[in-house]
């Protein structure tokens, strides 16, 4: 065998152990970060979400209105199962998110309730609080 050959081999072996072990370190923080415990209330939305995207799966929208009927069907199931785990409608977002639908209804030109249920929709599946906007859910033990 060559030196060149040789050099080649070795540069490939540590090449090889290198990307191995990287591979491991990264691999170690994915299974930390999974593994960090989460909020009861992302626990409860990424179960409700997934019930409600299956709720749905079969439906198809044939004409313009039924995507509305599945998109109504999807929220309800969602409700109903947030209520289910111990969540309701927090009172201080709907006092928060009004004067907000208000302004998108003129903006938009549609209507208040439906600038609304396009808020709600948005915030239902929020569950990491931001500056000065409530969360839309609330624990019923925290009422």
């Amino acid at each position: 065998m060559k030196i060149q050959q040789k050099v080649g081999l070795i540069l490939l072996f540590v090449l090889l152990i290198t990307s191995f072990i990287v591979w491991r370190i990264l691999d170690q923080k994915r299974v930390v970060s999974i593994s960090t415990p989460a909020s009861a209330l992302l626990i409860a939305i990424n179960r409700c979400d997934g019930i409600a995207d299956k709720s749905v799966a079969h439906l198809t929208a044939q004409v313009e209105f039924q995507k509305l009927e599945i998109a109504g069907r999807r929220v309800r199931v969602l409700q109903n199962c947030m209520n289910d785990l111990g969540f309701v409608e927090n009172p201080a977002w709907v006092k928060y998110a009004e004067p907000i639908a208000q302004k998108n209804a003129l903006t938009q030109q549609i209507s208040f309730n439906e600038a609304y249920e396009n808020l709600r929709r948005k915030n239902m599946l929020i569950a990491a609080p931001k500056q000065s906007v409530p969360l839309y859910w609330l624990g019923k033990s925290a009422k």
